[in-house]
């Protein structure tokens, strides 16, 4: 039977695989797992991502997921945003 990998090797493995696909952004195994339980809770809900996350309690996933806002919301949050290059903010 195999030996158990650990968390390090599991990095390591990882950020070797992004940095071949080009990635420079820190990647590491608890921000894919975060990507994974976000991408569940808004297209399966709550209740799948518990399950699958493996959350004792909805309340936790609730808390986990959906305090922060998704690419889609702040993509909408800041598609009215124009950038001056003169500096000039057009306030008063």
């Amino acid at each position: 039977m195999p030996l158990p990998i650990s968390r390090t090797t599991v990095n390591r493995i990882i950020k070797d695989i992004a940095r071949r696909a080009g990635i420079t952004a820190n990647i590491h195994a608890h921000l894919l797992r975060h990507s994974f339980g976000d991408h569940i809770a808004q297209h399966a809900g709550l209740r799948a991502a518990q399950a699958l996350m493996g959350h004792a309690s909805v309340e936790t996933t609730a808390r986990v997921y959906t305090s922060r806002p998704g690419l889609d919301e702040l993509a909408g949050s800041v598609a009215g945003f124009r950038y001056r290059a003169d500096g000039q903010d057009g306030g008063a």
